[in-house]
């Protein structure tokens, strides 16, 4: 406030009263009228309002994390109350200017500044947002998965601090004792040579993974051999054979001769004949295109001669398009066949060790006449009746040369007589003795009719396959001393199963026949075999003919175990037989 400029002017107003003085009431004299009194001063000009205050400064923005508030802005300064207007003077002489008036207030002090705007907040690991530099939260990875991780499979997880947990993820690896995707095996090693490879690829089957037969020596037989299935094994392989047809899977291993020599090749059929096979040989390399050495059918055999080290591929493929025949389990086998080893093998009809003429195994191992040689790699003997064993012609042998007792000074059956097919004493055929014999349909060991068997020995009643029957699960049952009877059609019918129960330690005959009185004709449509199956399943005997003139087969087998067995009959060459008949019989 400027208050020295209202003081100055009063102080001159009051030496000056005619000069200052406002209209102030008039004061009497005695004597003449007195003048007119001086008008009176103005009043002091009202001194100026004081400035505003100036605004309070903004706060400062918060600390990260969440913006802070701006600080208030500070009140103006109120500013000064104006002056009221001074009184006039008194009249006469001059009257004392008025006192000077207040200044008036001071205008509003300015509004103070806005505070600043708080920081930005930070990121928030937890909130299932994936933000700035998290590499995931929650479950939001960014669309990437194992895979982006250079893994094969498996989860990720969203670890501390939202950093990739690949814990999850895993690799496909062979011998991990999984099947993942890319094997066809996967046995819990990387070993080669145990069915799976070290590639997790199913040995033997296909050109690229064979199995090696020459690794697989067996010392006490002479040969290498591979027992395998070609059952759920690819079709990769087209056999050279003219007039076969490949369906199905096919097995492939690899042999490399040791030696200069002659080899015999040999496929076994161990589902035989459910599974009839194919034998294909390619020399040194393995595929269709490869050079064709043999392909063979029918036998499933084989013979090579081969130079040292010179590899050979063998391929057993399944033949034709009949359900069950394209594929089952067989046995490889790889023999060198080389005469006077002691080893009977391959072509070979005997081998006594020796290449000795005039012992009855010639030095090219042929039988000479007049002799057997029952056994590989023993001395033959000399054919003769009365020694116990039936060789030769000989349909008995009792171990004596006395005729009537069912066996001639010949070694002929005598009339009447049954006898051991493989040597011994014989015996009268009685109906009733529980012996089914040669011309007997049955034989329940009494002469009474009417229990299913009658006073002749002849079949009552006879038990007709119910199709299908061509496995163990659905095998139709047949009794001791019964007869069933059964048809193939050739095409698509191969073979039936009977089921029966047998007792270990019991000596049983199968027996198959052309009518239901035993009788045997010799026409191919008549050509049967028989294949017993144990309980397990294994194939435990087999026949195919009786004798070269009967076409009828017969299986005489004592039973290792008590249950049920399965008669496998079938027509030996895949024809048509209009009608068989199975006869089962105790021994």
């Amino acid at each position: 406030m400027k208050l020295s400029s209202m003081w100055g002017v009063g102080l001159v107003c009051m030496l000056l009263a005619s000069a200052c003085g406002g209209e102030g009431g008039k004061q009497e004299s005695t004597g003449g009228t007195g003048g007119t009194g001086a008008a009176g001063g103005m009043g002091g000009a009202g001194g100026e309002g004081g400035m505003g205050g100036a605004g309070g400064e903004g706060g400062m923005g918060g600390a990260g994390g969440e913006g802070g508030m701006g600080g208030a802005g500070g009140e103006g300064g109120m500013g000064g109350a104006g002056g009221e207007g001074g009184m006039g003077g008194a009249g006469g002489e001059g009257g004392m200017g008025g006192a000077g008036g207040e200044g008036g207030m001071g205008g509003a002090g300015g509004e103070g500044g806005m505070g600043g705007a708080g920081g930005m907040a930070g990121p928030t690991c937890g909130d299932d947002l994936r933000e700035a530099d998290e590499d995931c939260d929650g479950e939001d990875f960014g669309g990437m998965d194992c895979t982006d991780y250079g893994f094969d499979t498996g989860t990720l997880a969203c670890g501390e601090g939202c950093a990739i947990d690949t814990s999850g993820c895993s690799s496909y690896r062979c011998g991990n004792g999984i099947l993942e995707p890319g094997e066809s095996c996967d046995d819990g090693n990387e070993v080669l040579g145990d069915g799976c490879t070290d590639q997790c690829v199913i040995e033997g089957d296909s050109c690229d993974a064979p199995v090696d037969i020459g690794n697989r020596f067996d010392a006490a037989a002479g040969q290498w051999s591979w027992t395998f299935s070609t059952d759920g094994l690819g079709n990769d392989f087209e056999n050279s054979c003219t007039g076969t047809l490949a369906q199905q899977g096919d097995a492939v291993a690899q042999f490399t001769a040791p030696a200069a020599g002659r080899y015999f090749v040999d496929v076994v059929h161990l589902q035989a004949p459910s599974f009839d096979a194919i034998l294909d040989i390619t020399d040194g390399a393995c595929g269709s295109a490869a050079p064709n050495l043999v392909c063979s059918d029918d036998p499933d055999h084989a013979y090579v001669h081969l130079a040292a080290n010179q590899t050979i591929f063998m391929v057993v493929d399944g033949w034709g398009t009949g359900v069950g025949y394209n594929e089952g389990d067989f046995e490889l086998t790889v023999a060198e066949v080389r005469c006077g080893d002691g080893r009977l093998k391959g072509d070979e009809a005997c081998d006594d060790g020796d290449l000795d003429d005039g012992d009855g195994c010639s030095s090219v191992c042929t039988i000479e006449s007049g002799f057997v040689c029952p056994t590989a790699g023993a001395a033959c003997r000399p054919i003769q009746c009365g020694d116990g064993f039936v060789d030769g012609d000989e349909a008995c042998d009792d171990s004596n040369t006395t005729a009537g007792d069912g066996c001639s000074s010949t070694c002929a059956v005598e009339t009447g007589h049954a006898c051991p097919p493989t040597g011994g004493a014989c015996h009268p055929i009685v109906c009733g003795d529980n012996i089914v014999d040669a011309g007997e349909g049955c034989d329940d060991g009494n002469r009474v009719s009417g229990d299913g068997c009658s006073a002749d020995c002849a079949s009552e009643t006879v038990i007709v396959e119910v199709e299908p029957n061509d496995l163990t699960t659905n095998a139709t049952p047949i009794a001791i001393g019964g007869v069933g009877t059964g048809s193939f059609n050739g095409v698509n019918d191969w073979f039936d199963y009977w089921e029966v129960n047998l007792t270990a330690g019991t000596t049983y005959v199968f027996r198959t026949a052309t009518d239901a009185n035993g009788a045997c004709g010799t026409a191919g449509s008549e050509n049967s075999y028989i294949t017993l199956v144990n309980p397990s399943g294994t194939p435990v005997a087999m026949n195919f003919d009786i004798s070269p003139t009967n076409v009828c087969a017969e299986v005489v087998w004592t039973a290792a175990v008590t249950g049920p067995h399965y008669v496998e009959v079938g027509p030996e060459w895949f024809d048509a037989i209009p009608v068989y008949y199975l006869f089962v019989g105790v021994q």
